[in-house]
């Protein structure tokens, strides 16, 4: 063997041991002791931190591989130090070593490789595989080894089948792990190499154990220092891989700190004690309109800040807040927020500064607008207060409410808003209401107060919910509306006179038609027929009646035509039908005469055949439906027309429907519709209802309801009879 080697091996020997010296077999385990040590407490302090499976599986790793080398250090020490012989232990502990081995490698490489490569269900069984196996060896080897040694004393375990069993299943293990981790390729990149070169010793450990004793130890003094220190140096590898990722994750929190710094929209930056300025960040460009480059070296008196006050205030405190105004090269006046933090006494001062200018502006804002706010709710027209949802009582009132109430605004403030109510139960149901439905906005139309002198007033109200502080506030506003009930109520008394004034113009209206419809009858009509008779006796007397035939004839017909002229307009004044034979009749009568003059179709029904009904409601009828039958001729362009009239338990029904354009909601509210406002006033004075819809291109529809009672109440004794009998 060359001198070259004899020392590198002699080197490696006082590392890893192997040749029986009891100084280099304690170094030989105490020192894989400090790296698995190291290795237990890098893995567990990051299980800690981040919680992840694969450290709390190498911390426990790390715990066994520490505990197989601090047992193995404590039966050396022992040994060398003659505490015990070598030969009461020797059929004890290398079942034990090499599970122990085993478990730790098979445990770190499944770890690390699971969390490398993420095939998750390959290295599950890869696990599964290790922990029986040492478990399994341990249990066949140790009581079978003691046997062995009894009967052989003076051989080592390394004699023993078990050992290669040992050595074969391990180096098959790594082996295993060594190729999948070596040949897999991830998204994010291949596994770390040291991974590989630990996985790597800790397979040549086991590979040149499996040789040395096919050789049957015959190398052992080269071999065995070499297997040790690969061993030994292979835990190293698995610390440097959390050391890489450390390193990695430091300096991605540089990174994320140094983007934080230039990033920031604070101006960040650092100061030496004399306040001169050693770095800032991009946002001095915008704050103070100034480059970095520029400000460095600057004084901080510069910026506005009053630097002799500052220093000496960091001497007692090393914290600092001051707001100072800056104006920019610009000219523009900028309002900055500065926090200065010391080191120590007299160290370096670090700076934060932030622009307040728009904060300060609104704050400027929100004071005028709160001083315009509480402006307008002092001297508002009608009375505000404010009240706590919970305790509903007052915390503020404006000075219309000290005029409606009769109170001072400091006696208001100490009173409860249920106090001021004429109907506290239906305030409380308010505010009881407002607290289950969560309203923002509630109008009440009309509600009672009481003043101070108890007198009672009517109030419309609006109240309203916001929060302050987790707390529910309510503000209500109260405007009397007693002058304005007083006015509803002389004006509902003049339109209920204007409507009987209506009422009576309308019948005496009636009344003048019936009487000039029986005049035009009764006496115009009796004149011309007596005419007629006059004129046809003298052309029976006429000895030469030839030459006056036609003169004669062509006034008879005139005469004719005016007897038909005074026929229909006493019809039309007032239809004699209509009182002698009935609602019924007259309307027949009415919707034959209206389909011959205008050329519209007409179909009426009526059900049941014979109404009766008292002379008004007849006649508002009437007038209703020549009203309507006018506009569909005048308006409606249609070709056909349907009117019903139904008598039913709950009351009258009358309905006109065309096929025309349609009419539009417009033209239904338009004061200037009379027609339709005499439609309806005629129907509201029966205590009945008018409906009107329109369809444009499907025509109009009038729906007429008069309620069973208003007509009955008059002296009707056939519409109760028709209603009695089912019909």
């Amino acid at each position: 063997m060359s001198s070259a080697l004899q020392n590198i091996l002699d080197i490696l020997a006082s590392f890893g041991g192997g040749r029986g010296v009891p100084e280099q077999e304690i170094v030989r385990f105490l020192l894989p002791s400090f790296f698995w040590a190291l290795l237990l407490y890098t893995s567990a302090n990051q299980w800690l931190k981040f919680r992840l499976g694969r450290d709390r599986i190498i911390a426990i790793a790390a715990l066994i591989g520490l505990v197989r080398e601090l047992f193995m250090f404590s039966i050396s020490f022992s040994v060398a130090k003659g505490y015990v012989s070598h030969e009461s232990v020797h059929p004890l502990f290398p079942p034990v070593e090499h599970s122990l081995i085993l478990l730790s490698s098979t445990l770190v490489s499944y770890a690390f490789c699971k969390h490398f490569t993420e095939i998750k269900g390959l290295w599950r069984y890869y696990l599964y595989a290790g922990v029986s196996a040492s478990t399994g060896l341990y249990l066949v080897t140790a009581p079978t080894w003691a046997r062995f040694i009894s009967l052989h004393p003076e051989l080592k375990f390394g004699a023993f089948w078990g050992d290669m069993l040992y050595r074969i299943t391990g180096a098959v293990l790594l082996l295993f792990a060594l190729i999948v981790t070596a040949t897999y390729r991830r998204q994010k990149g291949k596994p770390p190499t040291l991974l590989i070169i630990g996985i790597t010793l800790l397979f040549l450990d086991e590979f040149l154990m499996i040789f040395n004793l096919y050789l049957k130890e015959e190398y052992k003094e080269v071999f065995n220092p070499i297997r040790h220190n690969l061993h030994i140096w292979a835990v190293p590898s698995f610390i440097g891989i959390y050391w890489n990722e450390l390193r990695r994750k430091l300096s991605a929190k540089e990174e994320q700190i140094q983007k934080i710094f230039e990033l920031n929209p604070n101006v960040l930056c650092l100061a030496n004690p004399e306040g001169k300025v050693m770095i800032a960040n991009r946002a001095v460009r915008d704050v103070f309109g100034l480059k970095e480059d520029f400000i460095r070296g600057k004084s901080l008196k510069e910026f506005g800040l009053n630097l002799k006050d500052m220093l000496e205030g960091l001497k007692n405190q090393r914290t600092l807040y001051s707001i100072t105004p800056y104006r920019t090269p610009e000219g523009q006046l900028k309002w900055l927020y500065w926090r200065l933090l010391q080191d120590a006494e007299g160290g370096n001062i670090y700076i934060n500064i932030t622009d307040i200018t728009e904060k300060k502006l609104l704050e400027e804002r929100l004071a005028a607008s709160e001083q315009q706010y509480r402006l307008l709710f002092r001297y508002a027209s009608d009375a505000i207060l404010l009240f706590d949802e919970a305790s509903e009582s007052i915390e503020d009132a404006n000075y219309a409410s000290e005029m409606l109430f009769g109170y001072t605004a400091e006696e208001l403030k100490a009173m409860s808003i249920l106090e001021l109510s004429a109907e506290p139960e239906k305030t409380k149901e308010t505010i009881t209401r407002l607290r289950k439905e969560r309203l923002r906005l509630l109008s009440i139309p009309k509600r009672l107060f009481r003043r101070k002198d108890g007198s009672v007033f009517a109030g419309e109200v609006s109240i309203g919910i916001y929060t302050v502080k987790n707390r529910h506030k309510c503000i209500v506003s109260i405007r009397d509306i007693t002058r304005r009930l007083k006015q509803e109520e002389r004006l509902k008394q003049s339109e209920q006179k204007l409507r009987k004034l209506t009422l009576h113009l309308q019948k005496v209206r009636e009344e003048e038609r019936a009487r000039i419809a029986r005049e035009i009858h009764d006496e115009l009509g009796q004149l011309l027929t007596a005419v007629k008779i006059e004129i046809s006796s003298l052309l029976n007397r006429l000895d030469n009646p030839q030459a006056l035939l036609r003169p004669i004839n062509k006034t008879l017909g005139l005469i004719n035509s005016t007897l038909n002229t005074v026929k229909r307009l006493s019809m039309e004044l007032r239809p004699s039908v209509l009182d002698h034979l009935g609602i019924v009749a007259a309307m027949e009568w009415y919707i034959e005469e209206y389909e011959e003059r205008t050329g519209i179709i007409c179909h009426f029904r009526a059900s049941p055949s014979s109404i009766e009904l008292p002379q008004q409601v007849s006649l508002s009828l009437f007038r209703v439906l020549q009203e309507a039958l006018t506009n569909v001729a005048r308006h409606s362009k249609a070709t056909e027309v349907e009117v019903n009239l139904t008598l039913k338990q709950r009351g009258l029904l009358m309905g006109i429907r065309d096929n025309g354009i349609g009419i539009r909601r417009e033209e239904i509210e338009a004061p200037d519709s009379f027609g339709i406002l005499g439609i309806k006033e005629r129907i509201r004075e029966l205590g009945g209802t008018v409906m009107i819809e329109g369809k444009s291109g499907k025509g109009t529809l009038i729906m007429i309801e008069l309620p069973l009672q208003d007509i009955i109440k008059e002296d009707s004794g056939k519409v109760k009879e028709i209603l009695s009998s089912g019909s």
